[in-house]
């Protein structure tokens, strides 16, 4: 594919992040949704607060830092290059997550059943760009991303109870 440096596109970042999503974001999620649900298998409020604190402390540490790992090892970073790279972005990041993920995770946890929790991360990973906005743009991205989740959730709610058609073909 041939990139045009005026438009701004990036066409290996997009295979890097494609890459990225489909071999271990897709999968680890996967894993992790099915984990808490089984681990934590209620909807209310005190097991959806678990599961948004597990979230933060195990699974986006966790994430966060093999995302960065991954994108900078791809770019040809060293290894020292990467450790300076976490050591530098990775606390940060966690904490401009931390307010742009719980919000995430209540709505998914809390209203999304289990078996459709996957479409709602990645939407929201759409406008997270991992923790890199400033303060005034993640209120914007929250009420976007938000915005997108309820209307997933009355979507699905219309199907249900058979007002709408919506397929969904999910292979475990």
């Amino acid at each position: 594919m041939i990139t045009s440096a005026s438009s701004g596109y990036d066409s290996i970042r997009t295979l890097r992040m494609a890459g990225y999503g489909l071999l271990l974001l897709g999968p680890s999620q996967h894993l992790w949704f099915n984990l808490l649900s089984k681990a934590l298998p209620k909807r209310d409020m005190l097991t959806t607060f678990k599961k948004m604190s597990m979230g933060q402390a195990v699974y986006g540490p966790v994430s966060t830092t093999v995302f960065f790992s991954y994108n900078a090892a791809l770019q040809g970073e060293s290894g020292e290059e990467i450790v300076a790279r976490l050591k530098r972005d990775l606390l940060p990041t966690l904490i401009n997550g931390a307010m742009f993920w719980s919000i995430c995770d209540f709505v998914t946890y809390k209203f999304v059943p289990v078996h459709l929790q996957f479409m709602c991360l990645p939407m929201d990973n759409l406008f997270d760009v991992h923790g890199k906005l400033k303060q005034s743009e993640h209120r914007i991205v929250r009420v976007l991303s938000l915005s997108l989740e309820v209307f997933i959730i009355e979507l699905l709610k219309l199907t249900i109870k058979g007002k709408a058609t919506f397929r969904i073909e999910y292979f475990q």
